[in-house]
């Protein structure tokens, strides 16, 4: 019989600490999300040089944990006391200076996007505990240096965690199961594995936080956090929800500000790498199994080579080829990484300038196509690297500007060669290559699954702005070919100025921003409406100056304190006692270099691939060799297990909650847009074009003084010649309304401009009351124009409800009503429930924490007068009795005059008959308050 091994996620239940402090150590209580379970760690404080850990193996329950904790506050309560420090949701970790080591904990967090039933939450305040007692700690005179340093890290800037999926790996490598061929044919029974695996330490900024943690501690205390952006938007498809995410993973090494890091160093990292996904899935099933998935994976990163510039030299600092490396190292791990982690092929788009007048960018372009040659003596022609250079400063400055068209069909180019992954089935055809010869998109089947193999490799010199453009492009259409994949659309195709089109370039400026801000200082400088031709260069002009000073002045002012506060917390410098501080080193760069560490062998110059990327290629050695030794944890589980069971995780189906205090009432969604902005309101699709075409009107019209008076506007200040003002204008109204005039109504007022322009000058008085006739007829589109009815808009108009609704809401309001009757609860059950109430809110209003109540502590409550208990059981009986009667009263039937229906009826029928003409009196009584007016300005 064939064995079937099932795998699932393990999920990380300790989501809730709290942190005791007594005289000797801390006490660390972790519960799960109920609050039901919990473990503890007890960190010993008396010992200044090492970091002592002990983690208790007995899992508790919540009231097992209280009647410990209880037990310790008592025996603390002469010893230095039992404290409540802090309430966190994780700790990220422990750092140690001069003195002794610290704690760093999340105190405040948010959701910002999910992912099945996975929560993904963004770091919004943390707080730093130091771990040494002050009665035996040692000063010293730079230690407060070093913690000035570290604050210069911002953490809620872009700093990302979930405690059930892995953000360091791809969705593709989350969904593939372990390579267990070997020990498939051995097994005779099904089995049911949970597993938690090795996080891509690469994108793991808190890894040398998490060193001490590691060794002493089970795994699920572990908590990774990412750095870089994470957004989430709703593409409402006719109420059904297809979530668009865009996860970007900077990388933690060799990371560093602009100018302070670039190139790469001899393990192959190089500067400002980035690992850009997008998710498209249908949020319809929150399974990961069921629903249906899509992803697509692209990259960038500084040239891979020894270059530099020297931020002293502003504005625009010469760039510098800093060593001669004849094997190319840099270049040659690199894109070992990327064939390891993403297989092949790798493309990479090169988009740095060919032609300067001075050979400035171009030097990076020679060193990176030596490099490539070089790699491709050794990397086999059917998985080879492709190279594409593309001088986008130049196609930009040209005259036709064609910069979008051409990154378009890369971007196509691209995606035809590596395919995207998704968990289900084709829904066109069968075939590997589907959709038509022009358009056609290579899917890899891999188990039961399509996989993307390879990777796009996007660069300019900063990898900010030219690059965010490319990238653009190349997700716009990864994005067309996902849909379509999914059955949501009938083309590949996004159609120009869609929402969808307009979703996905919001949410890569946004992302571009904050990744420009965290690598230079400052904003995007060059956006992605720069490169199109509809958008002239002078309309961002000024922006981008401001915007380039602004990246200017932190290059040169800001950057090193930044660069010093990475290099602390990373780990990359370690304070020691007699050793130099970094304010006294000249440079950083020997941090940087592994060769100047112990034991380091430089690899081999020929053989970059290797055995275990050589027989996965086209896969991804990572995903293929994907075992049990990178995991973290595996236990044996069934299926539904706490432990594996995702769906209960999330939506604690014995809880109450509100909707409105959910993520996904709050996110973004296409659902905003379709409410009043769009004249097309008939089709509510987020993938067709919807001109505003009302929006146009409005900002498009050109009042006259007339309508200015008619129509509740300020007057202007060219009211002192009125009808000079109003004979110039008149045409451009008429051109206004000419979309509805018959032909007869043209005439009149061609007639009535005649007639005004062969007339002398009137007092104003008479002017109004002459063409009161036309300026009413005006008015009342105009009305029309701003104040749509509900049939323009929506495309029906609220109906009266039916029988069946209103006999339901009478049930439920009926329930509500009952609900708050008073109850016929025995007197002897209300005395048991008061005299419960009394004792909680004895031991809460303790001065102790906890309170461990004796039997003894009973017998004198029995034993008090029944004359005490019984006036407070009567003034107790009687606030309930006034509280049942404000409950009854918020369910009674409001009264409602007849002023406030008749102006409610008014409003629904301007909703159904759109706006009617004020009555004789509002507008004689209007003319002469504008009349008034008038004679003040002329004053």
């Amino acid at each position: 019989m064939p064995s079937h091994i099932l795998e699932y996620p393990l999920l990380n239940p300790w989501q809730h600490f709290t942190i005791y402090a007594t005289h000797n150590r801390y006490i660390v209580v972790a519960m799960n999300k109920s609050r039901s379970k919990g473990r503890i760690l007890k960190i010993d404080r008396m010992d200044q040089k090492e970091l002592l850990i002990v983690e208790d193996q007995h899992e508790y329950t919540h009231t097992e944990l209280r009647q410990l904790l209880g037990t310790i506050e008592i025996s603390n309560s002469r010893a230095g006391g039992f404290s409540k420090t802090v309430f966190c949701h994780g700790i990220i970790g422990f750092i140690k200076f001069l003195e002794g080591y610290y704690m760093i904990v999340i105190t405040r967090r948010s959701q910002v996007a999910r992912i099945g039933y996975h929560r993904i939450y963004k770091i919004d305040e943390t707080s730093m505990l130091s771990i040494t007692n002050e009665d035996i700690k040692k000063t010293h005179p730079d230690e407060s240096k070093y913690l000035r340093a570290l604050q210069n890290l911002d953490l809620t800037n872009g700093f990302y965690f979930s405690y059930t999926y892995d953000l360091t790996h791809t969705l593709q490598y989350n969904f593939m199961q372990q390579n267990n061929k070997t020990n498939k044919e051995n097994l005779t029974e099904n089995f049911c594995w949970g597993t938690r695996y090795q996080p891509t330490w690469k994108y793991v900024w808190n890894e040398y936080l998490q060193e001490p943690l590691r060794s002493q501690v089970h795994p699920r205390w572990l908590l990774f956090i990412v750095h870089g952006v994470i957004l989430q938007y709703n593409l409402n498809v006719f109420c059904r929800s297809i979530y668009l995410t865009l996860i970007c993973r900077r990388s933690q090494k060799y990371s560093g500000t602009r100018f302070l890091k670039r190139g790469g160093n001899c393990k192959g990292y190089v500067a400002n790498e980035v690992e850009t996904e997008q998710i498209v899935h249908d949020a319809s099933l929150s399974s990961l199994g069921k629903s249906h998935f899509t992803s697509y994976v692209q990259l960038r990163g500084s040239i891979p080579a020894f270059w530099s510039q020297d931020p002293k030299q502003v504005p625009k600092p010469p760039i510098m080829i800093d060593m001669n490396d004849p094997t190319y190292v840099v270049a040659s791990q690199h894109f070992r990484q990327l064939l390891y982690r993403y297989g092949s092929p790798i493309l990479v788009l090169n988009l740095v300038k060919k032609h300067e007048k001075k050979k400035q960018e171009y030097t990076l372009s020679e060193e990176f196509c030596g490099a490539l040659d070089y790699i491709k003596q050794f990397v086999p022609d059917d998985n080879n690297i492709q190279y594409l250079a593309f001088d986008m400063a130049r196609a930009n400055r040209s005259k036709h500007r064609r910069v979008m068209p051409k990154l378009d069909e890369i971007a196509r180019r691209y995606l035809q060669q590596t395919g995207f992954f998704q968990n289900f089935p084709l829904l066109v055809n069968d075939k590997q290559y589907f959709y038509d010869r022009e358009n056609a998109i290579k899917l890899t089947p891999y188990e039961t699954f399509f996989v993307q193999t390879g990777v796009a490799r996007v660069n300019c010199v900063d990898c900010l702005d030219r690059t965010n453009t490319a990238m653009f492009a190349i997700a716009k259409c990864a994005l067309g070919y996902q849909l379509f994949s999914m059955g949501l659309t009938d083309s590949p195709h996004l159609q120009e100025d869609s929402s969808v089109e307009l979703v996905i370039k919001q949410l890569f400026e946004h992302s571009g921003d904050i990744l420009a801000q965290q690598y230079a200082g400052s904003q995007l400088v060059h956006r992605i409406d720069t490169y199109k031709k509809s958008t002239p260069a002078w309309s961002t002009q000024s922006r981008d100056i401001v915007q380039t000073l602004s990246r200017y002045y932190s290059n040169t002012f800001s950057d090193a304190e930044k660069q010093h506060a990475m290099n602390l917390f990373l780990g990359t410098f370690r304070p020691r006692l007699g050793r130099a501080h970094f304010w006294e080193l000249a440079s950083d760069y020997h941090l940087h270099d592994p060769r100047l560490t112990i034991g380091y062998m430089p690899p081999h110059c020929t053989n970059i691939l290797g055995d275990d990327i050589w027989f996965s290629l086209p896969f991804s050695a990572e995903q293929v060799l994907k075992s049990q030794k990178d995991c973290l944890e595996i236990v044996s589980v069934s299926n539904d297990d706490p432990l594996v069971d995702g769906f209960n995780e999330y939506y604690r189906p014995n809880e109450l909650t509100v909707f409105e205090e959910k993520f996904e009432w709050h996110m973004d969604s296409t659902n905003k847009d379709i409410a009043y902005n769009y004249g097309n309101i008939r089709e509510f699709t987020p993938f067709s074009v919807r001109e505003n075409k009302q929006r146009k009107t409005i900002t498009s019209l050109s009042l006259t003084a007339d309508v200015q008076q008619r129509a509740l506007l300020p007057p202007s200040a060219s009211l002192s010649t009125p009808s000079q003002n109003l004979n110039q204008d008149q045409s451009s109204d008429e051109d206004m309304f000419d979309d509805t005039d018959t032909d007869e109504e043209n005439s009149k007022k061609q007639l009535q401009t005649s007639n005004k322009k062969s007339l002398k000058p009137k007092p104003i008085n008479r002017s109004i009351n002459d063409d009161s006739n036309n300026s009413a007829i005006q008015v009342k589109r105009l009305l029309n124009t701003i104040f749509p009815t509900t049939d323009d808009v929506y495309g029906f108009h609220l109906e009266e409800p039916s029988t069946e609704s209103l006999h339901c809401y009478e049930q439920y309001a009926r329930i509500a009503h009952d609900a708050c009757l008073p109850s016929l609860t025995p007197i002897s059950n209300k005395q048991h429930l008061y005299d419960a109430s009394i004792s909680s809110y004895q031991s809460v209003s303790s001065t102790s924490s906890f309170e461990i109540i004796s039997s003894s502590t009973n017998e004198r409550s029995k034993s008090k007068p029944q004359p005490q208990q019984h006036r407070l059981h009567h003034h107790h009986s009687t606030e309930n009795q006034s509280l049942q009667t404000l409950l009854i009263s918020m369910f009674d039937e409001p009264i409602v005059n007849d002023e406030t229906i008749r102006i409610y009826e008014q409003c629904v029928a301007v909703a159904h008959q759109g706006p009617f003409e004020p009555s004789d009196v509002d507008c004689l009584f209007y003319e002469e308050y504008v009349t008034s007016l008038m004679i003040t300005a002329q004053s």
